[in-house]
């Protein structure tokens, strides 16, 4: 299970460096690899809960002491699913209500069901366990189709190169100025 996206590399994914047309191919053939159905749960797209279609889900090797994080593959999930994946966005839509809790408790039921009661419960002694030292922010990347990609200091998705501690410390400084 991922722990869920590093910060710094939020927007950096597949489709915001292919594109839409490389995105809908890509989740396109995910659906048809698995016949349509969902990979967690296996219902069909048709007779998903809450809206009938399937949604791709990008799944990633996350190395947290190296501050990379490599694409793996999409995968089919139905909405159900998908939500539970995302369990941390699912609870911030309940706080804003626009997810209700009777909603945020049959996700959590349906996706225990299909992923395991120990998926849920793993969560909170995985991230607990996450080293507090984690790598500098400026050293996270995504490493996707055999090259790396961070975001710039404005927020630009771009080639990452290796950060010296000089132009880190320099791009900070532009950027409070």
């Amino acid at each position: 299970m991922s722990l869920g996206l590093p910060e710094p590399l939020w927007g950096v994914n597949p489709r915001s460096i292919k594109g839409k047309k490389w995105w809908d191919e890509m989740r396109k053939k995910a659906y048809a690899e698995n016949n349509y159905t969902c990979w967690a749960c296996g219902v069909h797209r048709l007779d998903a809960a809450y809206k009938q279609h399937l949604e791709a889900h990008e799944v990633y090797e996350i190395d947290f002491e190296a501050g990379k994080m490599t694409f793996i593959e999409i995968v089919a999930l139905c909405p159900a699913c998908h939500s539970f994946v995302h369990s941390g966005r699912m609870r911030n839509l309940v706080v804003k209500g626009r997810v209700t809790r009777k909603k945020f408790r049959e996700v959590k039921e349906h996706g225990t069901a299909a992923l395991g009661e120990d998926l849920w419960m793993e969560y909170g002694r995985m991230r607990a366990a996450i080293p507090v030292t984690l790598t500098a922010w400026a050293k996270w990347h995504l490493v996707f189709e055999g090259e790396s990609y961070c975001k710039d200091p404005t927020g630009k998705i771009v080639t990452w190169r290796k950060p010296q501690a000089f132009t880190y410390l320099r791009d900070i400084l532009k950027g409070q100025s």
